[in-house]
């Protein structure tokens, strides 16, 4: 019998279904449509002093003479916006952070197959947990293996290791930071940030799906803090001046 040494990400045919399926999402890109042109009309009015005066409807025309409300009103907007946006998107933030977990679990400093000693080496395998019966996979035990990873609140990293045998499946977990000490922990972190940070430039489908929350959040803070905002500018036009 031979072990077999897996994740439990989908392979690169999935994926590009998986951006096509995005690209196809009619509900998704109304939703992003909408929070990105009301996102941005309110940072143009918060950022440059713009007004709105009037709007055209299909029955009746609008004339606007309270300023400060319609950046109130746009606001509400934007806020109900992101959370049907987030409706819409939250089944693509699962599998875009599968695609890049998959890229951490297979770097070659977390998981790799020591070809000379025939075994698995890297910070996955420098400690298991107490349950994981890691010398029947090193002896040939029938056991198929799987990992993952796992982020939680407050940087809170677990290494997850799922194995089916005989009987049944099982799944534990390590938590990084206790049971394999800070310097390899933050190593973790690094190798996790440069897979975040490179997902945004070598998948355009990461932007797609995150730039709307930031335009909407953005545009949120923009009237939260207007007068801190108001006096960032005057600062920054006196400098350029």
């Amino acid at each position: 019998m031979q072990s077999l040494c897996t994740t439990d990400i989908p392979d690169n045919m999935n994926n590009n279904e998986f951006y096509k399926k995005i690209d196809e999402d009619t509900g998704l890109k109304s939703k992003r449509t909408m929070l990105t042109t009301v996102s941005l009309i309110l940072l143009s009015i918060q950022f440059s002093g713009a007004k709105i005066t009037e709007a055209n409807t299909f029955i009746l025309k609008l004339e606007f003479s309270h300023q400060n409300g319609i950046s109130l009103f746009l606001t509400l907007i934007i806020i109900f916006l992101l959370i049907r946006y987030y409706n819409y998107a939250r089944p693509y933030h699962n599998e875009l952070n599968r695609i890049w977990i998959s890229k951490l679990i297979n770097d070659c400093k977390i998981n790799v197959y020591d070809s000379y000693n025939h075994e698995l080496i890297g910070i996955l395998h420098s400690k298991y947990p107490e349950r994981y019966p890691d010398e029947a996979i090193m002896y040939g035990g029938s056991i198929t293996t799987s990992y993952d990873y796992e982020c939680k609140f407050f940087f809170i990293r677990n290494f997850v290791y799922k194995w089916e045998d005989e009987h049944d499946t099982h799944t534990d977990r390590l938590n990084i930071f206790k049971s394999l000490g800070v310097k390899k922990y933050l190593i973790v972190l690094k190798i996790e940030g440069k897979h975040q940070f490179s997902r945004f430039f070598t998948h355009r489908e990461n932007l797609d799906i995150l730039s709307p929350y930031i335009l909407g959040v953005s545009a949120v803070f923009s009237y939260i803090f207007n007068n801190e905002l108001h006096k960032l500018l005057e600062v920054v036009f006196k400098i350029n001046l």
